[in-house]
């Protein structure tokens, strides 16, 4: 079988070089010869690994030669590990529909002859419960002969070679990584490891010298409404019990003395994956529960454990909601703006002339150029909108029952409760461009956080405090 699968795979390498030829650029030739090294290579690892051979110098050369690829050879390499080494899903689903065909012609066989069991009956059921059996494994071997596990598993053998396969797996990515909140100089790094302020690495022994994901802290005397006054260049002082930061002098370095007393609150106002290739694996709950421990050793009187959070994409779903209320849907309208507001709108933006359909080309206009914040009055009328749409998308859009916003659900599966909506919390262009300057306080109540978890996981339900339900609303009532 793996003789077959090794020789599929240089098919697949002669189809993709066939195909190449056809090209008369030097890049792309070389690029085909490279890429047929690399399956070549493969093919040898398995080879080996399957007749109990050592395969270590040609896995090693596998990995310089891809480093050393372009985007192209790296592409179709990986097209190749796609396409010949995974499991063939026709050939599971054929033990399956084999399976299931041959447990109900079982099933009705052994109803039918219940009352006349004879030496037949039973040799006739055996081999049919054989057969069930031979299906199954059958299903199993399918399902876990993709040699790609095969081929990772003898990389991850080698010295770095975790880390080879965390890079390789950076090559799929499709949008370029980026911190929640992107540290800009120096002396913005040296402000988040000063006073009232912490930073948890997380890391494993497959990866010496690699975070695999940074978690930045803040001490304060409360949650946080605002990312402003936590990354701003200032230090909290807690014996004043609210938001008030005093200034630092800039050549004064950190000779701060922490003040415990007044401090009630952890914020985590940035989880950092900083490993591409580990996208989508989340490991920012195992750090967490670990900080909060680590926290509570340090400051005993810490009672309050809370995110400060962006909500990506807001700003894209909101602009497609105005675009399907431009088109002529006043179901989406009336969850959107009451009648008043929408009026409001109109008045603020055309007078009394013009109608209200030209609100939204306008609105959507000034919501993409982040403009809209430039203007008081109309910043003002979109607080109560844009607070019920938000709340809207992150606690009723779903994604296959559970939040459709990838931050809503990292927190609500980690048993966090969305406790808090915050508007203008992130003035950034970053902040604005995305989230409409909206923040989510994801609060930790660590007696809670197995219960919520389970809450959501198992009924699909946002645990969800009153400060955040108390914007969603049923459709506002318009005669428009």
């Amino acid at each position: 079988m793996v003789s077959s699968m090794v020789i599929s795979g240089s098919i697949g390498a002669d189809r993709r070089m066939s195909s190449a030829t056809t090209s008369t650029t030097t890049s792309t030739t070389t690029s085909t010869t490279t890429s047929s090294s690399l399956v070549s290579l493969a093919d040898t690892v398995l080879t080996k690994a399957y007749e109990s051979r050592n395969p270590d110098s040609e896995l090693m050369r596998l990995c310089d030669t891809y480093y050393t690829s372009n985007k192209e050879t790296k592409d179709r390499f990986l097209y190749f590990i796609a396409d010949d080494l995974a499991v063939s899903s026709t050939q599971a689903v054929n033990v399956v529909h084999n399976f299931l065909s041959t447990k109900v012609y079982l099933l009705t066989y052994s109803k039918h002859h219940l009352q006349n069991i004879h030496r037949d009956t039973t040799e006739v059921i055996w081999r049919l419960l054989s057969l069930l059996k031979h299906y199954r494994q059958l299903f199993e071997a399918s399902v876990n002969a993709g040699f790609i596990n095969q081929l990772f598993s003898q990389i991850s053998r080698l010295e770095n070679g975790v880390k080879f396969i965390v890079d390789m797996r950076s090559d799929l990515r499709i949008s370029e990584y980026e911190a929640v909140h992107p540290m800009r100089s120096w002396a913005d790094l040296k402000r988040r490891l000063g006073p009232y302020r912490r930073c948890f690495v997380f890391s494993h022994s497959c990866l010496p010298c690699e975070p695999l994901v940074i978690l930045h802290v803040a001490l304060t005397p409360s949650i946080s409404s605002s990312i402003q006054a936590i990354i701003q260049r200032t230090v909290p002082t807690p014996s004043l019990m609210n938001e008030s930061f005093a200034s630092l002098p800039r050549d004064s370095g950190f000779g701060v003395k922490e003040e415990s007393e007044g401090l009630d609150a952890a914020i985590f106002y940035s989880i950092t994956s900083s490993q591409r290739g580990l996208h989508g694996i989340e490991l920012g709950n195992q750090l967490i529960k670990r900080v909060v421990r680590e926290l509570r050793s340090e400051f005993p009187l810490l009672s309050q454990f809370s995110t400060l959070s962006p909500v990506p994409n807001f700003c894209e779903y909101l602009l497609s909601e105005m675009q399907s209320i431009q088109n002529g849907d006043l179901v989406k309208q009336r969850s959107f703006v009451s009648d008043e507001e929408l009026q409001a709108l109109k008045q603020h933006f055309f007078g009394d002339y013009s109608s209200v359909s030209d609100i939204w080309p306008k609105l959507m206009t000034l919501i993409k150029s982040c403009q809209w914040i430039e203007d008081e009055k109309l910043t003002n009328l979109l607080h109560e909108p844009l607070m019920r749409k938000c709340a809207h998308y992150l606690y009723n859009e779903k994604r296959r029952g559970y939040a459709l916003n990838s931050v809503a659900h990292f927190h609500s599966r980690n048993g966090a409760v969305m406790w808090r909506l915050n508007w203008l919390a992130d003035l950034s262009t970053k902040g604005m461009s995305n989230s409409c300057g909206m923040m989510v306080n994801y609060r930790y109540f660590l007696d809670t956080v197995d219960t919520n978890s389970h809450i959501y996981t198992e009924n699909r339900q946002i645990v969800t405090d009153k400060q955040v339900l108390k914007w969603i609303t049923k459709p506002l009532t318009s005669n428009l």
